[in-house]
């Protein structure tokens, strides 16, 4: 569940234009969480390569997904049980 919060933030990040810090995430995580994270996932055998490459470290306990925003679709359940599409604000 960590794993794919790591990932549903690294997206919102991307998608707003913005930097993920490790702060973002909450509790008491090390500025090594990101990196840990991404090794992590990356090695599972279902995970795309191309994305994992994608995550960038931009120093210290900092990522951006290089991605185009426009290329980045999320998808999250309103209050109604409807999926929308989530837009930074």
């Amino acid at each position: 569940e960590a794993k794919w919060a790591y990932l549903w933030e690294l997206a919102c990040h991307a998608k707003a234009g913005l930097t993920l810090d490790y702060t973002v995430l909450g509790g008491r995580k090390s500025p090594k969480y990101l990196s840990k994270t991404k090794s992590e996932i990356a090695k599972l055998d279902c995970f795309p390569l191309e994305l994992a490459d994608a995550i960038i470290s931009c120093g210290t306990g900092t990522q951006r997904l290089e991605i185009e925003s426009t290329e980045i679709r999320l998808f999250e359940r309103d209050l109604g049980g409807e999926f929308r599409e989530w837009t930074p604000s």
